[in-house]
């Protein structure tokens, strides 16, 4: 029924448009003129009571002859001939005897503008009619993004709010409610001041009734991470963002791994070169050179970088003649003094980790996990078995160990600290490290990385990671 009343209204609008002329406008005018556009405002969806009209003069001034063709197209709306039963987006009608044509205009799904261009193909003539269409009643609470990572301190704007049916936003009052440690002000600005994982809820009331919608968002620090990736050697933000291509990696089946120089401006990494696992430097423009200056004697592979804490060695893997597989080795940041540190501690895909002064290295070759003294040459006693993936925390406190898929955190002497309970990792969890000895980063089963608080468990998940390998922490 309102839409026979709607098309009603506009027969009898046309008819009274038809029946005189517009008074601001002379009738004499020549080219092609709106004498009615159906109403400039509505809501989105709207089949405006009245049709948009348009008149027809020739370069004298004549109205143009009975039938001369008018093409409409809509442009986020949608018209209709004044005796059609749909909406399209092109309509073609013919002038009546006082030179005139019309259809029904329905204003289309997206607030803004919306328009109606009329064309009349054989005098050359074109004009556009344009509509505000706002939102429509609000239907629910849509805000994006629904999930999101920012830098501890930054603040982001949250878009959205009471929306109506097509997702269009209104100007409907929010409230918000965060998670203690966050912000959101009345217009949506949230800001975090510590690392956390934080649950947002926007409230709207809408015809009486309250809804709501929760995103959540990701804190991280403002740190910079080396990255092997795809492929590449990259550095990039912690939230992914102000990424650099540093140079590409060429795996020879042990990894090119990633790791921080001392120097906080180049990265160290492992790439093949001509059927040899090689050491190189990247420095952060892209610049890439040996790292060392003439090969080591004995060693034809090296591998598996960690630079200690405390910037005054570097712990790699390498084949040396006097090993069977790749043995454990340390030089000077600056290439200098390689030595081959035992040829007990040997495996075809070790995993090394110095303590913060280079004393000691954690280190997996096999099922477990052991220690070895640099000073005494030995081996500790204990073995954590079955373990995998350690990494020295920068305190010196504790060492993370992935056991049985969970984080375990162990004393250097081997005994329990505690298990942290978090999703299970995967047994190559590739564990880094923040500076602050609470915080690392560590795989997941499902390949991606996640930022683990080690006191609570509580993981920060960052999808952006799937397709990284390996990851240093600056």
């Amino acid at each position: 029924m309102e839409t026979v009343m709607r098309r009603l209204l506009a027969l009898c609008a046309f008819a009274a448009a038809c029946g005189g002329s517009d008074s601001t406008t002379p009738a004499t005018q020549p080219g092609l003129r709106v004498v009615n556009s159906g109403g400039p405002t509505d809501t989105a969806a709207a089949i405006l009571g009245q049709a948009l009209i348009v008149e027809v003069r020739d370069s004298t001034g004549a109205l143009a002859p009975l039938g001369t063709v008018v093409r409409f197209t809509a442009i986020n709306t949608s018209i209709s001939a004044l005796d059609a039963s749909t909406f399209t987006s092109f309509v073609s009608r013919e002038t009546d005897g006082t030179g005139r044509a019309a259809v029904l205009v329905r204003l289309g799904n997206v607030a803004g503008v919306g328009r109606v261009v009329a064309n009349v193909p054989a005098m050359n003539l074109l004009d556009t009619v344009s509509y505000t269409i706002l939102p429509a009643s609000a239907a629910r609470v849509s805000v994006l993004p629904a999930d999101t990572l920012v830098d501890v301190g930054h603040t982001f704007k949250f878009r959205g709010g009471a929306v109506d049916q097509f997702g269009n936003t209104r100007a409907d009052p929010v409230a918000w409610t965060v998670d203690q440690g966050a912000a959101v002000t009345p217009d949506g600005s949230f800001t975090a001041s510590q690392v956390a994982r934080y649950h947002v809820t926007a409230t709207v009331t809408i015809a009486g009734t309250t809804r709501t919608a929760s995103p959540t968002v990701s804190v991280v620090p403002s740190i910079r991470v080396a990255a092997w990736r795809s492929g590449r050697i990259v550095i990039m933000d912690l939230d992914g963002g102000n990424i650099r291509d540093l140079t590409a990696v060429a795996d020879g089946g042990i990894g090119g791994s990633a790791q921080w120089m001392p120097d906080r401006a180049s990265v160290i990494y492992s790439t093949d070169v001509s059927d040899r696992q090689t050491l190189y430097v990247a420095d952060t423009n892209g610049a890439v050179r040996p790292f060392f200056s003439s090969t080591p004697p004995n060693v034809t592979h090296q591998a598996e970088p960690r630079v200690t804490p405390n910037g005054q060695w570097l712990v790699f893997a390498a084949y040396d003649t006097r090993c069977a597989f790749y043995c454990l080795y340390r030089a000077r940041p600056d290439g200098s003094g390689a030595e081959l540190l035992s040829s007990a501690v040997t495996g075809s895909n070790p995993v090394f980790a110095p303590s913060p002064d280079g004393s000691r290295v954690a280190f997996s070759v096999g099922a477990g996990v052991q220690i070895f003294d640099v000073g005494t040459k030995t081996i500790s006693t204990w073995t954590l078995n079955p373990a995998s993936s350690p990494a020295w925390a920068p305190d010196g406190s504790k060492i993370a160990v992935v056991q049985a898929g969970s984080l375990v955190l162990i004393d250097p002497n081997g005994s329990l600290i505690r298990t942290v309970p978090t999703s299970p990792r995967s047994s190559d969890a590739r564990i880094a490290w923040l500076s602050d000895s609470r915080f690392l980063l560590a795989r997941s089963v499902n390949g991606a990385f996640d930022l683990i608080d080690t006191e609570n468990g509580a993981a920060i998940p960052l999808p952006f990671t799937s397709a990284i390998a390996a990851m240093s922490v600056r």
